[in-house]
């Protein structure tokens, strides 16, 4: 009888080992398939943003500038190019292209708020470097934290000359302005815009240095 018994508690056991392995298996089976599957995810994604990119460069590319103005400035050392319905505004060391945006109905919001996120783009230099630059925009403080900050620094080229554009948020962390900024000659070269417009972006690609 305890022999018997031995038989079957090893035949458990065995049995028991066998089915552990196989659900070990089958789990690392299915790990290494939902790897497979999302750097595949991955994959597909990362190609959609560069062909969104590419689209997004082409748009911006392919606008007609060819009855655009050009603005001048001597004592700053740049000029630009800019569509009628932007007007120019100076201010001593600040140059500012924008334009009217009516209130429109109500059905047409999101043209209205498009208007709005494009209406304005400010060329200026300054003695102020970036670092300090950055600690004035987050100077806006709420119990401690900044309401405005630098979210993010990237590279940029600005007429040949390589600078940072920064991007910026406003209050509760909602959009803000970015911000290019290139030191040349010794000065301090700073674009505010959005550079989600397509119409902003192509407005600072036609930026050039004079001196």
């Amino acid at each position: 009888m305890i022999t018997n018994f031995s038989k079957k508690m090893k035949k458990k056991i065995v049995i028991i080992i066998l089915v552990l392995i196989l659900t070990i298996l089958a789990g690392g089976f299915w790990y290494l398939k939902n790897q497979d599957q999302d750097q595949e995810v991955d994959a597909v994604e990362n190609s959609l943003i560069v062909a969104s990119e590419k689209i997004d460069n082409y748009e911006i590319e392919s606008l007609d500038i060819s009855d655009w103005e050009t603005y001048r400035n001597e004592n700053l050392g740049f000029e630009v190019k800019y569509p009628e319905e932007f007007s120019v505004k100076l201010d001593n060391s600040f140059v500012f292209l924008s334009k009217d945006c009516p209130l429109l109905k109500k059905e047409d919001l999101e043209i209205q708020m498009k208007c709005e996120l494009e209406r304005e783009i400010v060329f200026s230099t300054t003695s102020v470097g970036m670092e300090d630059f950055i600690k004035n925009y987050e100077n806006d403080f709420n119990e401690g934290v900044p309401l405005t900050r630098i979210k993010s620094q990237k590279n940029y080229t600005l007429d040949g000359v390589p600078g940072k554009i920064l991007e910026g948020t406003a209050a509760e962390g909602s959009g803000g302005n970015d911000y290019i900024f290139v030191t040349k000659n010794n000065m301090n070269y700073i674009v505010s815009y959005n550079q989600y417009s397509d119409i902003n972006s192509k407005i600072v690609s036609t930026f050039k240095f004079i001196k």
